[in-house]
């Protein structure tokens, strides 16, 4: 049986991509689907359909499914509604809405705004930073079931892309996320969490981020992820040198990878040799918590036949002989010192990389090779408890 997580990724996945990531006359429809197929190939999703024909300015895809690896999703018919343009330039859509529903799952009120798909003929300077673009998406609810009971669920989700001539920005909210977690599952975290009082986990996550094409300049600020009653989780990054020409590089060599299988190590080379060309600004990753640290110390301590002092106190003096390794010692006493302040006092934790300025992701990865131990101190990192956190 399919996993509900399995599931929601792959259900998620296709409405995404199949709306996400010109001429003033009517579209062909057969050429429409073409591309379309061509570009959702690339993200490793295969589109089959029976039929393709156009309606006005509508093209309506008959029997359409989606797979990817050993899964397959069937969508039913597809409505692109507005469409203009051709293979060589591209396609722009107004607009597509579907509702959805498999044997496990279900899709309700997806709802696609000014979609565009790049054409063949793109100069790698002008393209885009997906073959698949939009400026609205809205999704009422997506439901997954498992043995008929609902499993997962998210509400009210919605993405906003804005662009101009030089950057995009964008900005998510996956609304209102409620999640089972399962009794007969064989992970272990599934079953701790049960056993500290999590039978149901809701939530949201949301986040921004912008890419300005000049200096392909990309960054997220921050993305969220937060669960009620345990916990939030925040990630954000500044990285420099995300410029079209990159992007362009980028996708041949994937595309070299995906066709010709046994020179994939020769093209994964080349393409840590294209990520080298990437600078680091900032990243930073923390963490508040709103009672799931609490109540894992709790457990575990209990498990330990310990008070939780005592507990934490054999935590806090396992911490200088497990660092060691790291042969850093300024580095490991910041980690040891943060780590011992939350684990007696559960508030936040951060981790921060901030340079003066921006390294290269090539002095990053010779560091790593030659003397891992210098790299906390190449970026600049920090680690702290219970302050506030600049994202």
């Amino acid at each position: 049986m399919k996993t509900p997580i399995r599931l929601a990724h792959l259900v998620t996945g296709t409405a995404l991509l199949l709306v996400s990531g010109g001429s003033a006359l009517a579209a062909d429809a057969n050429a429409f689907a073409s591309r379309l197929t061509a570009v959702l190939a690339k993200s490793q999703l295969t589109l089959t359909y029976s039929d393709a024909k156009a309606d006005g300015d509508d093209v309506i895809l008959s029997g359409a499914s989606v797979a990817a690896n050993d899964e397959k999703v069937d969508l039913g018919d597809l409505t692109f509604s507005g469409v203009e343009g051709s293979p060589e330039e591209g396609y722009t859509v107004a607009e597509f809405e579907k509702d959805m529903t498999g044997k496990d799952w279900s899709v309700e009120g997806l709802k696609i705004q000014d979609l565009t798909i790049a054409g063949t003929s793109t100069d790698p300077k002008s393209a885009p930073a997906a073959d698949v673009f939009f400026s609205d998406l809205t999704l009422d609810q997506l439901e997954i079931k498992d043995d008929g009971r609902t499993a997962f669920t998210t509400k009210d989700a919605k993405i906003t892309n804005t662009t101009s001539d030089s950057a995009i920005s964008s900005e998510f909210d996956l609304g209102t996320i409620d999640m089972d977690v399962p009794e007969d599952s064989d992970a272990r975290a599934a079953g701790t969490l049960r056993e500290i009082g999590y039978d149901h986990l809701s939530g949201n996550i949301s986040g921004k981020g912008s890419w300005t094409k000049s200096s392909g300049e990309l960054t997220l600020q921050p993305l969220t992820i937060k669960a009620d009653d345990a916990g939030t989780f925040n990630f954000s990054y500044k990285v420099l040198g995300y410029t079209p020409e990159f992007i362009a590089s980028l996708s041949q060599l994937r595309q070299q990878m995906q066709s010709q299988p046994e020179g994939q190590q020769a093209a994964g080379m080349a393409v840590m040799g294209l990520m080298a060309q990437l600078q680091l600004s900032r990243i930073v990753l923390s963490y508040e918590d709103d009672s799931l640290a609490n109540r894992l110390l709790d457990f575990y301590a209990k498990k330990a036949g310990q008070p939780r002092d005592q507990y934490v106190q054999t935590l806090t003096g396992s911490l200088s002989p497990m660092l060691a390794s790291l042969k850093n010692p300024d580095f490991q006493k910041q980690i040891e010192d943060a780590v011992s302040t939350f684990l007696k006092d559960p508030k936040s934790l951060s981790i921060q990389a901030e340079p003066a300025q921006p390294i290269a992701a090539a002095q990053i990865m010779g560091a790593a090779m030659a003397a891992p131990q210098t790299i906390p101190t190449l970026l600049e990192v920090k680690v702290e408890a219970n302050q506030p956190v600049s994202e």
